[in-house]
């Protein structure tokens, strides 16, 4: 490890932290040390990280705004990596079309559509986070995703090697995206946006925002939705009606105020109080209704991200 460290911070310096912890840069508040925390400034800093993990066999983890994950208190045995600066800009290109840097967070890539009198974005009033991880996730609300707006993105593969890919060439669906290859990690996007007025655009985030407001624990440690709705019924109102409204795990409570969302009730959680939550409530609701719930939120435990869940 002393020799790939001194490599590393000849290339990143202070922006590489050993043993940071993951409580400090997720919206749960919660999560044990990473063993390495990146903040690549460059496209060719962001190469070179990828390509030393690849040659080391290190796992890597990009992390944007920490609103959608929940890290397990062992932490992550890996390199969590948190694009910089430089992959925040945002800019119109003309003619309806907008690009926007992985790193910039959703709400003033928002704002600039809106401003610019265009629309498509709307259903990402509210949502938290950056825009690579609202691609990844295809995040929107009320209707409407992100995913339908693109027309192409960019990444850097594993061997560090920038990829420019169509929207031909990908899969949205509810909560995904497919069409990327394993390690792939998204560094700026491009969206075609149709033209609209603002005050009407204005007024439809200003309710939206209302509505998420009324209905949303805003004010706690979450990270939004845990879990996906079903193709016929919320989550939430699965939830609730099995009886979990108010459940709790150590520090970790199901919101009284929607059913879908875990809060870390003063901070007193820890990851694995969490992620018991959500065990108990996936193991609940298959009993009690014979679904099996998917988690929305990613969950990173020592080995990387945590997939079945006690499914098998």
């Amino acid at each position: 490890m002393t020799e790939v460290w001194a490599e590393l911070q000849g290339q990143m310096g202070q922006r590489l932290i050993s043993g940071a912890l993951m409580k400090d840069y997720t919206t749960f508040g919660v999560g044990g040390p990473a063993r390495l925390l990146a903040r690549p400034e460059t496209l060719a800093e962001l190469a070179a990280l990828l390509e030393i993990c690849g040659r080391q066999g290190f796992r890597y983890y990009v992390l944007g705004g920490g609103s959608n994950t929940l890290f397990l208190k062992d932490g992550f045995d890996g390199v969590v990596i948190r694009l910089g600066q430089s992959f925040r800009a945002i800019e119109s290109l003309g003619d309806g079309r907008l690009k926007a840097g992985a790193a910039a967070p959703v709400g003033p890539l928002l704002d600039l559509a809106v401003d610019l009198g265009l629309a498509g974005l709307e259903g990402l009033a509210g949502i938290p986070g950056t825009v690579g991880g609202a691609l990844v996730m295809n995040a929107g609300s009320f209707g409407q995703s992100v995913g339908s707006t693109v027309t192409g993105l960019s990444y850097l593969d594993r061997q560090g090697r920038l990829v420019n890919i169509p929207a031909a060439n990908l899969e949205f669906s509810y909560r995904r995206l497919k069409g990327l290859p394993e390690g792939a990690v998204i560094v700026a996007a491009e969206f075609a946006l149709t033209p609209g007025r603002k005050e009407s655009l204005r007024e439809i985030i200003s309710q939206r925002l209302a509505r998420r407001a009324e209905r949303h624990p805003l004010g706690a440690r979450s990270a939004g939705s845990v879990f996906k709705n079903p193709a016929e019924t919320p989550a939430g109102r699965i939830i609730e009606e099995c009886g979990f409204k108010g459940a709790r795990a150590g520090g970790a409570v199901v919101s009284e105020k929607h059913a879908n969302f875990i809060v870390n009730q003063d901070g007193l959680a820890d990851g694995d109080d969490i992620y018991e939550l959500i065990l108990t409530i996936i193991k609940g609701v298959r009993q009690l209704r014979g679904l099996t719930l998917e988690p929305e939120i990613k969950i990173i435990g020592r080995e990387g991200e945590v997939a079945n869940h006690g499914q098998n």
